[in-house]
C-alpha cells in the first residue's frame, strides 16, 4: 500500500488527492491503489474524487461521535465534509461532461452509413436534392428565367 503527492500535479493521483485535501503524508486518507481503482472506474479525475469522497463519507458515517471528557472527536463532521465534497466536484464534473453537442453527417461515409442502417428509426420526412422533378428544368423556349419569376 503507497501513498505519494506532488504538489505540481503531474499524475492523476495526486490530482485527485488535491480534491480530497488527501495531501498530507502523516495523515494518509487513501492509498495510491484505491485512487488508482477509483480512476479506472471513472474514467476522469474529477469523477474519481466524487467516488472517493463518497467512499471516505461511507467510512466516517460508520463510526459514532466520541466524547471523553473534553476530548470530542466528531466522526458526522467528516462524513459531512466529505459528503459536500463528492456533491461539489461531482457537480462541477457532470456541468463540464454533461450534454455535449454532436455534429453528425459532415462526412459522406457516415451520412450515407446512416442512411443505411435499418435498426435507426426512419424520418417521418426526408429532403433530397431534386425531389420536385420540375427544379432545374426551366423552360428556356418562353424566355429568360428572370421572365418566368415575374
Amino acid at each position: 500500500m503507497s501513498w505519494s503527492y506532488q504538489d505540481t500535479m503531474p499524475d492523476d493521483v495526486s490530482k485527485v488527492r488535491f480534491y480530497l485535501g488527501d495531501t498530507v503524508s502523516s495523515d494518509p486518507l487513501l492509498t495510491n491503489e484505491e485512487i488508482e481503482f477509483a480512476l479506472s472506474e471513472a474514467g476522469s479525475v474529477r469523477v474519481a474524487a466524487s467516488i472517493c469522497a463518497d467512499r471516505l463519507a461511507a467510512q466516517y458515517a460508520r463510526k459514532a461521535d466520541l466524547t471523553e471528557g473534553q476530548l470530542s472527536i466528531k466522526y458526522s463532521q467528516k462524513y459531512k465534509q466529505f459528503r459536500e465534497i463528492a456533491t461539489a466536484v461531482g457537480n462541477a464534473s457532470r456541468s463540464i461532461l454533461g450534454a455535449m453537442p454532436t455534429a453528425g453527417g459532415i462526412l459522406v461515409a457516415d451520412k450515407q452509413a446512416t442512411e443505411q442502417d435499418e435498426s435507426l428509426v426512419a424520418p417521418s420526412f426526408t429532403v433530397d436534392l431534386l425531389d420536385n422533378a420540375d427544379v432545374g428544368h426551366l423552360d428556356t423556349t418562353q424566355g429568360t428565367v428572370s421572365d418566368e419569376l415575374s
